[in-house]
């Protein structure tokens, strides 16, 4: 990687790791989930300056989740997440706190872009991102904003509300889903970041497609895209690895293709169909387990696309299933009109 992880130098005064945290909520009494033997077959070992390993590791050898003791972070900094919770607790909804989960407790309080965390600390962060998609949006996304570098902790963290919540339970449960906003409210950035999440941990050698109503808004979303993950902690960006004959490979870029060299991640970008022959085409191959559809109510030909994409996509999906990969199709849209739900019959829908 081109962000290999040096061990820390004892004689520089970083920073401290570990944020200031207010006592809002009360997780006392809750389980801690079990130390993470990074000796154990299948891990990385904590000496070792090559975070990438734990990348490629199979997600299947990952602790279950299920074999995992539920702790809630009522400390974390971002406070959308509490908002949320207060929100949905006091319209008396008992499943009100699943965004705050967190498995291994031991990272409560730490700031995952300090330069002074230790190596098994980053591991630690890692292997939570990799189980826990709920703290990887809380504590790691970064969302671009103008004025701010796009740099590793720049930008603005997720800010999560009800539909960003559904979008990303659907998302991390593999069902099709469809956010539909005004402009200007986090729909598009929403959907970038559960791709960020897949390209980044959630797929394994899978293909990723963007599609939009025309070329210049889908170039600009894979452009948002890379800010995203250029935002992220500089141990997580994959952009070099090593090969085991000793060669660089370096991640491919450019402005309608990306391809992670680690996990073997592509995105690619479909062209606009012109005619409904075109459509076909573009959607026979449209070979991928997580399609993103941007400006879906405005893609000409989108549901002849959609048709000759299907069994494709099937076939993608239950791939990526077998292997523990994401799989989905993402669409956001502004409202073609006001009341276009209202028009279209039950069976349409």
């Amino acid at each position: 990687m081109s962000t290999i992880v040096n061990m820390i130098d004892e004689d520089v005064d970083y920073r401290k790791v570990y944020r200031e945290i207010d006592n809002l909520g009360d997780d006392e009494g809750q389980n801690k989930a079990p130390d993470i033997d990074f000796s154990s077959p299948g891990w990385t070992n904590p000496d070792s300056d090559k975070v990438e390993q734990l990348i490629k590791t199979d997600i299947k050898t990952l602790p279950k989740v299920a074999e995992l003791k539920k702790s809630y972070d009522f400390k974390t900094k971002n406070k959308s997440f509490l908002e949320l919770y207060r929100d949905l607790h006091s319209l008396g909804i008992k499943n009100n706190k699943f965004f705050l989960v967190i498995y291994d407790r031991s990272l409560i309080g730490v700031d995952p872009f300090s330069e002074a965390l230790p190596l098994a600390t980053k591991l630690r962060i890692i292997v939570e991102c990799m189980r826990n998609p709920w703290y990887w949006l809380r504590e790691i996304c970064r969302v671009p904003q103008d004025g701010s570098a796009i740099e590793p902790g720049g930008g603005s963290e997720f800010m999560i509300d009800r539909t960003s919540a559904a979008a990303w339970y659907c998302f991390i449960n593999h069902i099709d889903h469809y956010l539909c906003k005004p402009r200007q409210t986090g729909k598009t950035h929403c959907a970038l970041s559960e791709i960020d999440y897949g390209y980044t941990f959630g797929c394994k050698s899978s293909t990723i497609l963007f599609a939009n109503k025309d070329a210049e808004n889908n170039k600009m979303n894979l452009y948002r895209l890379k800010c995203h993950r250029d935002m992220l902690p500089s141990y997580m960006h994959m952009k070099t690895t090593i090969d085991m004959a000793g060669n660089l490979i370096k991640e491919k870029n450019s402005v309608t293709t990306i391809r992670n060299p680690v996990n073997n991640n592509n995105i690619k970008l479909l062209p606009r169909a012109n005619s409904k022959d075109s459509a076909m085409t573009c959607g026979r191959g449209a070979t991928s387990s997580l399609m993103y559809f941007d400006e879906w109510d405005f893609i000409p030909y989108q549901v002849e696309i959609m048709n000759s994409a299907a069994f494709a996509y099937s076939r993608a999906s239950e791939n990526a299933a077998k292997s523990g990969s994401l799989y989905s199709r993402i669409y956001s849209s502004t409202p073609l009109k006001t009341n276009i739900y209202y028009e279209l019959p039950l069976m349409k829908l």
